[in-house]
């Protein structure tokens, strides 16, 4: 039996409409079970997904490459390459050298596209 969370993701990573829900309150193991669970299903689908987030961990985690946009009306800033390889897990790869370095590419790019004045 498929708990709500799974449907939820599933729906949404499928590209299927879902009814309007309200904002989905999840605490920090809820997430990291989510987070997770969208790994497992773009890995069994072979399917690709987009994702849009202001989370920087969860963006490092989740991609393989992370697209920065920033500035008024919004621009690409950089694109990190995320050459984080097997199977990710929570608590190893956001120990992992490779996630640090790229968490902090990603978070320098945001910090330099607020500091660069609007044309």
């Amino acid at each position: 039996m498929r708990t709500q969370r799974q449907s939820i993701c599933s729906e949404r990573t499928a590209g299927r409409q879902s009814r309007r829900r309200e904002v989905l309150e999840v605490d920090l193991v809820e997430l990291a079970e989510l987070e997770d669970l969208l790994l497992t299903l773009q890995r069994d689908l072979g399917i690709t997904v987009l994702l849009v987030t202001h989370d920087v961990d969860e963006s490092v985690y989740l991609s393989d490459r992370v697209v920065v946009l920033g500035g008024t009306p919004a621009l690409m800033q950089d694109i990190v390459d995320v050459p984080l390889t097997g199977a990710r897990d929570q608590l190893t790869t956001k120990a992992d050298p490779l996630f640090i370095e790229c968490r902090t590419r990603v978070l320098s790019a945001i910090q330099q596209s607020e500091t660069v004045a609007p044309v």
